[in-house]
């Protein structure tokens, strides 16, 4: 799964491929700057400055929240955040998981 930017974009994040759990990250365009990525990504993350961003999970819950409701999807949802614990991809007290940002080639 992973959270996509468009700095135009109604909304600018969007939750996609939510029932790929093998993998957590923000794709965004390359032409898009750090500043214009950070604002964007605000309501639900914080940027870090190697680049990943830290996904706050209860924030998180405001574009999963028609699927938290399968609890199927919560239970695999949950997995995935143990397993990025047990990687050390969490914040110290637990509350975000950290997402590499992928830059992407502007659609034309």
């Amino acid at each position: 799964m992973y959270l996509e930017v468009e700095i135009n974009g109604v909304p600018p994040v969007r939750l996609r491929e939510p029932q790929d759990f093998k993998g957590f990250k923000v794709v965004v365009d390359e032409g898009v700057s750090e500043e214009e990525l950070a604002a964007a990504l605000a309501p639900y993350a914080d940027l870090l400055p190697d680049g990943d961003a830290m996904v706050r999970i209860a924030d998180f819950e405001l574009l999963s929240r028609e699927l938290r409701r399968d609890p199927n999807w919560l239970g695999q949802f949950q997995d995935m955040v143990a397993y990025a614990g047990s990687k050390g991809w969490l914040s110290e007290g637990g509350g975000a998981i950290r997402a590499h940002c992928e830059r992407r080639a502007a659609a034309r």
